[in-house]
């Protein structure tokens, strides 16, 4: 009777810990979501209604240097370190959640881009939504790091989120919103970069080890491919415009020639994809820059409008009627595969 009476009080404890364990991630998603502009900006692509002529996946450069409405019919879901494995799992969901709505895909092939570094990791709110925790796993090999984000994303996002409750309230947003639209504006020709802030650059990108090659990013730009064959979908590589300082520094990490090889040859065996090369366009314009690898507002419209001419050049867009106000820009070095 006694052994009953106490399977009773566990049950009854096991039921009100999962009760307020639910009603807290509730909550907190309450909260926390509405203000997560990632997960705003694929609800809206989910929402859309008929087929985008392009959709962007990629990381920062690609996020604030491409302006949708530049472009016409296109959408932007790229987000900060969003690098190659986030984007098989991205692409993998928005495959299944919105079948047939990417005819065209655009993605990032910078410098950085198979960083071990910065290409390995990814932010628990932002991206494990899209992550197949065990898919990546079993591809990956299991580590305390991924164990411990898929604890904290799927089982206890509330856990050490003192942080996200704050950026969450009115007058937080307020503030975010300010100081990002102040860091959008500004101009690298005026601010300059110290050495400080090029050490910082490079460690963020390569580590302190200052490596540039990854093996797991190769790995899932592979699945990738394959995705994207699968669903026949024509892919377009860029590499971003970013200021000759920042060329000058990565050079001292990154073997140029050598990663530019790589790359070629990787865009070369992916039957019909096309690599437009935008690295230097703007070395003679750090107006057009925010900071070192970043453009400004004036930076990613001008480049975005460029950008849709060589979109043009290639078939994607039609060509729209040109006003007396836009100028056509020379294309950028593209490289393609003969179909």
């Amino acid at each position: 009777m006694k052994k009953m009476r106490n399977i009773a009080k566990i049950a009854l404890f096991l039921v009100l810990f999962v009760t307020i364990h639910a009603g807290l991630r509730q909550v907190y998603y309450a909260l926390i979501t509405p203000y997560d502009s990632y997960l705003s900006r694929q609800q809206a692509f989910n929402k859309h209604e008929g087929v985008y002529d392009v959709v962007v996946l990629g990381d920062s450069h690609a996020q604030v240097g491409v302006v949708p409405k530049e472009l016409g019919s296109a959408a932007n879901l790229s987000q900060l370190g969003e690098a190659y494995i986030v984007r098989y799992y991205k692409l993998r969901y928005n495959l299944r959640k919105n079948p047939g709505k990417i005819q065209t895909l655009v993605m990032p092939m910078d410098l950085h881009s198979f960083s071990p570094f910065w290409g390995e990791n990814f932010n628990i709110v932002s991206s494990s939504r899209y992550v197949n925790f065990l898919d990546y796993m079993w591809h990956t090999g299991v580590t305390s790091r991924v164990l411990r984000s898929f604890v904290h994303y799927h089982l206890f996002p509330y856990a050490d989120c003192t942080d996200d409750i704050y950026e969450a309230l009115p007058a937080s947003q307020k503030e975010i919103r300010r100081k990002a639209m102040v860091r959008f504006v500004r101009s690298l020709a005026e601010t300059g970069a110290t050495e400080e802030q090029i050490d910082n650059m490079m460690t963020t990108h390569y580590g302190e080890e200052r490596l540039w090659l990854s093996q797991k990013g190769l790995l899932f730009f592979n699945r990738v491919k394959a995705l994207c064959q699968t669903e026949n979908i024509r892919v377009i590589f860029v590499r971003f415009p970013v200021s000759e300082p920042y060329v000058e520094a990565a050079s001292q990490v990154v073997p140029i020639e050598e990663f530019d090889a790589m790359t070629q040859d990787l865009v070369d065996a992916w039957p019909g994809a096309v690599l437009l090369d935008y690295r230097e366009l703007y070395f003679d314009r750090e107006d057009l820059f925010t900071d070192l690898n970043h453009l400004n507002a004036k930076g990613a419209e001008h480049f975005s409008r460029h950008f849709r001419e060589d979109l043009v050049r290639l078939g994607v867009f039609e060509r729209e009627p040109e006003t007396p106000k836009r100028k056509t820009t020379p294309p950028a070095r593209t490289y393609a595969l003969p179909h």
